[in-house]
Protein backbone atom coordinates (compact mmCIF):
# COMPACT_ATOMS: atom_id res chain seq x y z
CA UNK A 1 0.00 0.00 0.00
CA UNK A 2 2.87 2.10 0.73
CA UNK A 3 4.75 1.73 -2.20
CA UNK A 4 1.57 2.59 -4.20
CA UNK A 5 1.17 5.92 -2.40
CA UNK A 6 4.57 6.66 -3.01
CA UNK A 7 3.75 5.82 -6.96
CA UNK A 8 0.46 8.32 -6.80
CA UNK A 9 2.76 11.24 -5.38
CA UNK A 10 5.44 10.86 -7.67
CA UNK A 11 2.73 10.90 -9.98
CA UNK A 12 1.21 14.01 -9.31
CA UNK A 13 4.51 15.69 -8.97
CA UNK A 14 5.16 14.65 -12.63
CA UNK A 15 1.72 16.48 -13.44
CA UNK A 16 2.35 19.52 -11.96
CA UNK A 17 5.88 19.54 -13.59
CA UNK A 18 4.05 18.87 -16.97
CA UNK A 19 2.00 21.94 -16.11
CA UNK A 20 4.75 24.15 -14.53
CA UNK A 21 6.69 23.51 -17.88
CA UNK A 22 4.81 23.95 -21.26
CA UNK A 23 5.80 21.51 -23.76
CA UNK A 24 3.87 22.62 -26.91
CA UNK A 25 1.00 21.15 -26.93
CA UNK A 26 -2.24 23.66 -27.54
CA UNK A 27 -4.50 23.00 -24.69
CA UNK A 28 -6.99 26.07 -25.59
CA UNK A 29 -8.04 29.59 -24.56
CA UNK A 30 -9.59 28.87 -20.92
CA UNK A 31 -6.30 26.60 -20.32
CA UNK A 32 -3.41 28.40 -21.31
CA UNK A 33 -0.52 28.80 -18.51
CA UNK A 34 0.20 32.48 -16.61
CA UNK A 35 3.56 33.25 -15.57
CA UNK A 36 2.67 36.41 -13.41
CA UNK A 37 3.24 35.77 -9.54
CA UNK A 38 -0.01 37.73 -8.23
CA UNK A 39 0.45 39.52 -5.01
CA UNK A 40 -1.26 37.83 -1.61
CA UNK A 41 -1.57 40.94 -0.17
CA UNK A 42 -3.25 42.50 -3.59
CA UNK A 43 -6.92 43.72 -2.92
CA UNK A 44 -9.62 41.61 -4.27
CA UNK A 45 -11.45 44.74 -5.98
CA UNK A 46 -10.69 45.25 -9.67
CA UNK A 47 -12.51 48.47 -10.10
CA UNK A 48 -12.13 51.35 -7.54
CA UNK A 49 -9.31 53.28 -5.49
CA UNK A 50 -5.88 51.76 -6.33
CA UNK A 51 -3.20 51.86 -4.23
CA UNK A 52 -0.45 54.82 -4.49
CA UNK A 53 2.52 52.92 -5.60
CA UNK A 54 5.22 53.52 -3.23
CA UNK A 55 8.37 54.03 -5.41
CA UNK A 56 6.66 57.33 -6.67
CA UNK A 57 5.72 60.75 -5.02
CA UNK A 58 3.15 62.13 -6.35
CA UNK A 59 1.48 65.70 -5.38
CA UNK A 60 -1.69 67.45 -6.66
CA UNK A 61 -1.33 71.31 -5.93
CA UNK A 62 -4.65 73.20 -7.37
CA UNK A 63 -4.46 76.89 -7.86
CA UNK A 64 -7.60 78.60 -7.10
CA UNK A 65 -6.01 82.43 -7.85
CA UNK A 66 -3.17 81.97 -10.26
CA UNK A 67 -0.26 84.58 -10.11
CA UNK A 68 1.38 86.03 -13.71
CA UNK A 69 4.90 86.58 -13.91
CA UNK A 70 5.07 90.25 -13.67
CA UNK A 71 8.41 90.49 -15.50
CA UNK A 72 7.57 87.52 -18.02
CA UNK A 73 4.08 89.74 -18.86
CA UNK A 74 6.22 93.08 -19.30
CA UNK A 75 8.97 92.12 -20.83
CA UNK A 76 8.34 88.22 -22.11
CA UNK A 77 11.93 87.26 -19.63
CA UNK A 78 12.50 86.22 -16.57
CA UNK A 79 15.10 85.22 -15.11
CA UNK A 80 13.97 82.22 -12.98
CA UNK A 81 12.74 80.26 -15.93
CA UNK A 82 11.60 77.46 -15.90
CA UNK A 83 11.99 77.63 -11.91
CA UNK A 84 9.33 80.80 -11.65
CA UNK A 85 6.15 79.95 -9.18
CA UNK A 86 4.72 82.14 -11.30
CA UNK A 87 2.57 81.48 -14.27
CA UNK A 88 4.33 82.43 -17.47
CA UNK A 89 1.67 83.83 -19.50
CA UNK A 90 1.46 87.68 -21.15
CA UNK A 91 -2.47 87.52 -21.78
CA UNK A 92 -5.26 90.15 -21.04
CA UNK A 93 -8.29 88.66 -19.37
CA UNK A 94 -10.99 90.85 -18.84
CA UNK A 95 -14.01 90.49 -16.29
CA UNK A 96 -17.40 90.19 -17.40
CA UNK A 97 -18.35 93.48 -16.33
CA UNK A 98 -15.63 94.83 -18.04
CA UNK A 99 -16.37 93.09 -20.96
CA UNK A 100 -19.90 94.35 -20.60
CA UNK A 101 -18.63 98.20 -20.11
CA UNK A 102 -16.78 97.50 -23.41
CA UNK A 103 -19.86 96.26 -25.63
CA UNK A 104 -21.76 99.19 -24.10
CA UNK A 105 -18.69 101.89 -24.97
CA UNK A 106 -18.16 100.58 -28.93
CA UNK A 107 -22.21 100.30 -29.34
CA UNK A 108 -23.10 103.41 -27.20
CA UNK A 109 -25.30 105.75 -29.33
CA UNK A 110 -25.85 102.74 -32.50
CA UNK A 111 -28.92 101.59 -34.05
CA UNK A 112 -29.50 98.31 -35.38
CA UNK A 113 -28.36 95.96 -31.78
CA UNK A 114 -30.97 93.75 -32.50
CA UNK A 115 -28.99 91.34 -34.66
CA UNK A 116 -29.62 90.55 -38.21
CA UNK A 117 -31.55 87.92 -40.17
CA UNK A 118 -30.09 84.65 -41.03
CA UNK A 119 -32.42 83.46 -43.24
CA UNK A 120 -35.80 84.72 -44.76
CA UNK A 121 -38.48 83.66 -46.98
CA UNK A 122 -37.96 86.20 -49.27
CA UNK A 123 -34.99 85.13 -50.99
CA UNK A 124 -35.60 87.29 -54.12
CA UNK A 125 -35.94 90.99 -51.42
CA UNK A 126 -32.46 89.59 -49.37
CA UNK A 127 -30.47 89.42 -52.75
CA UNK A 128 -31.80 92.60 -54.14
CA UNK A 129 -31.08 94.13 -50.71
CA UNK A 130 -27.36 92.24 -50.63
CA UNK A 131 -26.40 93.61 -54.16
CA UNK A 132 -27.72 97.33 -52.84
CA UNK A 133 -25.51 97.00 -50.07
CA UNK A 134 -22.70 95.98 -52.16
CA UNK A 135 -23.13 98.59 -55.17
CA UNK A 136 -23.29 101.24 -51.88
CA UNK A 137 -19.60 100.19 -50.50
CA UNK A 138 -18.09 100.23 -54.51
CA UNK A 139 -19.96 103.45 -54.74
CA UNK A 140 -18.15 104.83 -51.25
CA UNK A 141 -14.56 103.60 -52.48
CA UNK A 142 -15.08 104.76 -56.20
CA UNK A 143 -16.03 108.65 -54.29
CA UNK A 144 -12.97 108.14 -51.65
CA UNK A 145 -10.69 106.98 -54.70
CA UNK A 146 -11.61 110.25 -57.01
CA UNK A 147 -11.57 112.22 -54.15
CA UNK A 148 -7.55 111.61 -53.86
CA UNK A 149 -6.83 112.55 -57.43
CA UNK A 150 -6.52 115.67 -58.14
CA UNK A 151 -7.87 117.07 -61.97
CA UNK A 152 -3.98 118.65 -62.53
CA UNK A 153 -0.62 117.91 -61.35
CA UNK A 154 0.67 119.29 -58.10
CA UNK A 155 4.38 119.90 -59.26
CA UNK A 156 3.37 122.41 -62.50
CA UNK A 157 0.03 123.21 -61.47
CA UNK A 158 -1.12 122.66 -64.88
CA UNK A 159 -2.86 119.30 -67.19
CA UNK A 160 -1.23 116.04 -67.14
CA UNK A 161 1.23 115.43 -70.02
CA UNK A 162 0.27 112.99 -72.49
CA UNK A 163 2.55 110.43 -70.79
CA UNK A 164 1.19 110.81 -66.56
CA UNK A 165 2.88 108.08 -64.38
CA UNK A 166 1.96 107.42 -60.44
CA UNK A 167 3.82 106.34 -57.72
CA UNK A 168 3.81 103.11 -55.75
CA UNK A 169 2.17 105.66 -52.95
CA UNK A 170 -0.81 106.11 -55.79
CA UNK A 171 -0.20 109.77 -57.02
CA UNK A 172 -0.02 110.97 -60.46
CA UNK A 173 2.41 113.53 -61.64
CA UNK A 174 3.34 114.21 -65.10
CA UNK A 175 6.19 112.43 -66.45
CA UNK A 176 8.74 115.43 -66.67
CA UNK A 177 7.61 117.10 -63.67
CA UNK A 178 8.05 113.36 -61.65
CA UNK A 179 11.67 112.87 -63.20
CA UNK A 180 12.78 116.61 -62.35
CA UNK A 181 11.53 116.56 -58.93
CA UNK A 182 13.71 113.08 -58.34
CA UNK A 183 16.75 114.73 -59.38
CA UNK A 184 16.56 117.15 -56.17
CA UNK A 185 14.57 115.09 -53.99
CA UNK A 186 13.26 111.10 -54.43
CA UNK A 187 10.63 111.51 -52.33
CA UNK A 188 6.88 112.07 -53.21
CA UNK A 189 5.66 115.68 -53.58
CA UNK A 190 1.73 114.51 -52.60
CA UNK A 191 2.36 112.34 -49.49
CA UNK A 192 6.60 112.66 -48.78
CA UNK A 193 7.00 109.07 -49.00
CA UNK A 194 9.87 107.30 -50.60
CA UNK A 195 9.73 106.91 -54.56
CA UNK A 196 12.98 104.51 -54.97
CA UNK A 197 12.51 105.77 -58.60
CA UNK A 198 9.84 103.80 -59.43
CA UNK A 199 7.36 105.59 -61.66
CA UNK A 200 5.00 103.36 -63.34
CA UNK A 201 2.56 104.31 -66.66
CA UNK A 202 -0.77 105.65 -65.29
CA UNK A 203 -3.12 104.02 -68.04
CA UNK A 204 -6.02 104.44 -65.71
CA UNK A 205 -5.86 108.40 -65.53
CA UNK A 206 -7.81 108.98 -67.89
CA UNK A 207 -10.90 107.21 -67.01
CA UNK A 208 -10.39 108.39 -63.83
CA UNK A 209 -10.53 111.98 -64.40
CA UNK A 210 -13.75 111.34 -66.74
CA UNK A 211 -15.20 109.55 -63.95
CA UNK A 212 -14.48 112.46 -61.38
CA UNK A 213 -15.90 114.84 -64.31
CA UNK A 214 -18.77 113.58 -64.48
CA UNK A 215 -19.67 113.05 -60.69
CA UNK A 216 -18.67 116.77 -60.43
CA UNK A 217 -21.12 117.74 -62.87
CA UNK A 218 -23.67 115.00 -61.10
CA UNK A 219 -23.10 116.56 -57.57
CA UNK A 220 -24.00 120.21 -59.23
CA UNK A 221 -26.80 119.24 -61.08
CA UNK A 222 -28.33 117.71 -57.97
CA UNK A 223 -28.03 120.14 -55.38
CA UNK A 224 -29.81 122.61 -57.89
CA UNK A 225 -32.17 120.31 -58.09
CA UNK A 226 -32.76 120.13 -54.19
CA UNK A 227 -32.87 124.11 -55.10
CA UNK A 228 -29.66 124.46 -53.19
CA UNK A 229 -27.40 127.85 -54.42
CA UNK A 230 -24.32 126.92 -56.62
CA UNK A 231 -21.24 129.18 -56.45
CA UNK A 232 -19.74 131.31 -58.96
CA UNK A 233 -16.47 129.31 -58.15
CA UNK A 234 -17.49 125.82 -58.81
CA UNK A 235 -18.99 126.42 -62.06
CA UNK A 236 -16.24 128.28 -63.05
CA UNK A 237 -13.93 125.07 -61.91
CA UNK A 238 -15.85 122.73 -63.48
CA UNK A 239 -15.59 124.92 -66.42
CA UNK A 240 -12.15 125.24 -65.90
CA UNK A 241 -12.16 121.03 -65.71
CA UNK A 242 -14.19 120.46 -69.28
CA UNK A 243 -11.75 122.85 -70.60
CA UNK A 244 -8.26 120.67 -69.36
CA UNK A 245 -10.42 117.51 -70.18
CA UNK A 246 -10.84 119.02 -74.19
CA UNK A 247 -6.94 119.92 -74.20
CA UNK A 248 -6.04 116.54 -72.69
Amino acid sequence: MMKNKKKSGGEEDDTQTSEREPDGTYRGLANQASYIQKNPNAPNRKVGPIKAPSNIRTITITDMAPDVCKDYKQTGFCGFGDNCKFLHAREDYAHGWQLDKEWENVTKGKKNLQGTIVASADRKKKKNEKDAADEDDAEAAEEALLENIPFACIICRGPYSNSPVVTRCGHYFCEACALKRYRKDPSCAACGAGTNGVFNAAKRLAKLLEKKRARAERLRREAREMGEEVSEEEEEDGEEEEEDGGSD
